[in-house]
């Protein structure tokens, strides 16, 4: 299971809540501001203004595809002439490269598939059991 930032944010507020139905007042409002301090600190995060090597690495781009997202729109450029800026929060990211059996085939990696491989091979074996 994953959990953005954001998710627990507001999980920390629903919680808060039902901490407040339970008469645990000063523990509720110890997790607002616990909520309230991350939220801040996502928002700083995403106005954060990158310069495009910057970007490059935060977002797994290259400079000559972030370079054509500023020309076509899909980036807004906060710097000033020859000297792009991007907001952190607008970047767009790329996954992760797939590793393993995944990046040979393309598919995510079955254990049911895998043990029937071995099981059936196992089994096809002259003189063993």
């Amino acid at each position: 299971m994953t959990c953005g930032v954001a998710d627990l944010v507001r999980a920390w507020r629903t919680q808060a809540a039902e901490l407040r139905e339970l008469a645990a007042e000063p523990q509720a409002v110890a997790l607002e501001r616990c909520a309230g301090q991350r939220e801040a600190a996502l928002i700083a995060a995403a106005d954060e203004v990158l310069t495009l090597p910057e970007a490059v690495r935060a977002s797994g781009y290259s400079d000559r595809q972030l370079r054509a997202m500023l020309a076509d729109g899909r980036l807004t450029d906060v710097g000033r002439k020859r000297a792009p800026r991007i907001r952190r929060g607008e970047l767009p990211h790329k996954a992760p490269p797939a590793r393993g059996i995944a990046a040979r085939t393309g598919a995510p990696y079955d254990i049911g598939a895998a043990d029937a491989a071995v099981n059936s091979s196992a089994n096809s074996r002259p003189g063993q059991r």
